[in-house]
C-alpha cells in the first residue's frame, strides 16, 4: 500500500512539472512572429557567464539589425536548463520539420522558452517577449549566393516591413 501511494505521488509530481499545452504565442506562424516583433537582430554570441544559482548571461555582438535599433553589444539572460538545445540549423532551415514543427528552442517544463547559445556562433534573434520556438535560430550561412544562404534568414529579411 505504501508503494502504491509512493507511485501515485511520483506520478503527480512529474505531471505537475510538465507543460502539456505550450502558450499559443510561442507557436504562431512565422509571418505573425515577424509582424509582432519590433527587434530582430543577427548577432554573434561572444560571452556566457553564470550569474546566481540558476541563470546565465549571454553577451552578443550585433552583426546587423533586421528590425529595430540594437546596440553594438547587448545581453540576454536565460535559465540554466538541465539539458541543452540542439545546435542544429535544420539543414540551413531548408528542412520541412523546421517549417512544419518548430525551431531549436522548445518550451521548458515551466511553459517558458529558456534559450541556450554557443559562444562564437551566430543567431537570428527575436528579442521581444513572448519568445517563440523560432526566436533563437542558429545561422551559419549569412551571406553569399541566395541558393546557399540560410532559408530562415532569407525569409525574415524578405518579410520584415521597412
Amino acid at each position: 500500500m505504501k508503494l502504491l501511494a509512493l507511485l501515485f505521488g511520483l506520478l503527480g509530481a512529474t505531471s505537475a512539472l510538465a507543460c502539456y499545452v505550450p502558450p499559443v504565442e510561442q507557436r504562431v506562424s512565422p509571418k505573425e512572429l515577424i509582424a509582432r516583433s519590433k527587434n530582430i537582430v543577427l548577432a554573434q554570441a561572444i560571452k556566457a557567464e553564470i550569474v546566481g544559482d540558476q541563470e546565465i548571461l549571454y553577451t552578443f555582438k550585433k552583426i546587423r539589425s533586421l528590425a529595430g535599433r540594437q546596440e553594438a553589444t547587448f545581453t540576454l539572460r536565460s535559465y540554466i536548463s538541465p539539458w541543452e538545445e540542439p545546435n542544429t540549423t535544420f539543414n540551413h532551415h531548408s528542412a520541412p520539420e523546421f517549417w512544419e514543427q518548430g525551431g531549436r528552442s522548445p518550451n521548458d517544463v515551466d511553459c517558458k522558452i529558456h534559450p541556450s547559445f554557443s559562444v562564437g556562433s551566430k543567431y537570428l534573434l527575436f528579442l521581444d517577449q513572448p519568445y517563440h520556438i523560432k526566436s533563437f535560430e542558429l545561422i551559419i550561412r549569412t551571406d553569399g549566393d541566395k541558393k546557399m544562404q540560410d532559408k530562415w534568414l532569407q525569409f525574415v529579411e524578405e518579410n520584415v516591413k521597412p
